[in-house]
């Protein structure tokens, strides 16, 4: 397995937590005012609560982010041993990784062909 496949599978289900708790979020706020008329108790409340879905998301962007990073030094290193051997140089697809930029909150943003991420703090 090459760590460009880890990297995306990681990146994946990275995705695919992000979205499940944003599914939860959104559920649990169109259950709000129903929810508003009978008080629930802390028993009562099967799903996960508020918090425990932005730390969710939280573990989930920064879990995308690492894998991400993971990506480019693997795909770095390749450009690297490219060079080194003499081949040809690396194709115009991969450009987009040394594509950084800095976010308006003062951290790294990453961005990609479809889709751009703010490493907030």
């Amino acid at each position: 397995m090459s760590t460009s496949s880890v990297s995306l599978g990681g990146m994946n289900a990275a995705m695919n937590a992000l979205d499940t708790s944003a599914w939860r979020i959104a559920r649990q706020a169109a259950q709000r005012p129903a929810d508003a008329a009978s008080p629930a108790t802390p028993a009562a409340t099967s799903s996960p609560s508020l918090e425990d879905d932005m730390v969710s998301q939280l573990q989930a962007k920064n879990a995308f982010l690492a894998n991400l990073r993971v990506f480019q030094t693997g795909d770095e290193m390749l450009g690297a041993l490219i060079d080194v051997k003499g081949g040809p140089p690396a194709p115009a697809a991969y450009a987009w990784a040394a594509t950084r930029k800095t976010s308006r909150v003062g951290g790294p943003a990453i961005s990609g062909p479809n889709f751009a991420i703010c490493s907030c703090r």
